[in-house]
């Protein structure tokens, strides 16, 4: 129990630290609104509005989950929000945004695989999605100096539940990961890697879990 309340708390700290520069854009541009300044209204709506889907997201990815959703409705999601916008999803050939539909577990996970797959990319790049989600998807981030974080292997391994994997607020995602995973019984792996120049291994999700009754 320790080590899951620990492994909460660092999830509660990265979200309080993720929702910080959008709250102090509100907080800043308010506080010009007295002067009547257009500029600073519309900088608090853009400032709400990036609070609005932040929280959103948090929700989906840490709080109840999605329910079944389809490759458009997660692609929405994430848009503008992985890596600070810096990142972007490429789909694979064979994957349409309308047509595949990922059950709830499933969905929650490659959410957060997703993710995930933003933190590995200090500089921003392109995160490849493909597979096939009646089977196994795969998610690899691609850009300069793009690697996953280095307790992800020993997270996967492990569950998720030892917090002293996560490295700092930045690694929280991995053990968050795992945990997930686990939890909801679906199966992620690190695939083969090729050479080093061809960036990090792929992360393979799924198959998902057969529906309850």
């Amino acid at each position: 129990m320790p080590q899951r309340f620990r492994l909460a708390q660092l999830v509660a700290a990265r979200i309080c630290h993720d929702l910080g520069g959008p709250a102090g854009t509100v907080e800043g541009a308010l506080s010009l609104l007295g002067a009547g300044s257009e500029e600073a209204l519309a900088v608090a709506q853009e400032g709400a509005a990036a609070l609005r889907l932040r929280l959103t997201l948090f929700r989906a990815a840490w709080g109840g989950g999605l329910g079944d959703t389809s490759l458009a409705e997660l692609l929405a999601l994430l848009d503008g929000q992985v890596a600070g916008g810096r990142a972007r999803i490429v789909l694979a050939d064979g994957l349409a945004p309308q047509a595949a539909v990922f059950p709830a577990p499933l969905a929650q996970v490659l959410l957060n695989a997703l993710l995930l797959a933003g933190d590995a990319l200090p500089r921003g790049g392109t995160i490849l999605l493909g597979g096939d989600p009646a089977e196994v998807l795969m998610v690899r981030p691609e850009g300069e100096g793009a690697a996953w974080p280095p307790g992800l292997a020993a997270a996967l391994a492990a569950g998720g539940l030892d917090p002293a994997l996560a490295v700092g607020l930045r690694g929280v995602r991995a053990p968050v990961l795992a945990a997930l995973a686990a939890d909801l019984k679906v199966p992620v792996a690190l695939g083969l890697g090729g050479p080093r120049a061809a960036g990090p291994a792929p992360l393979l999700i799924g198959p998902a879990p057969p529906a309850g009754p």
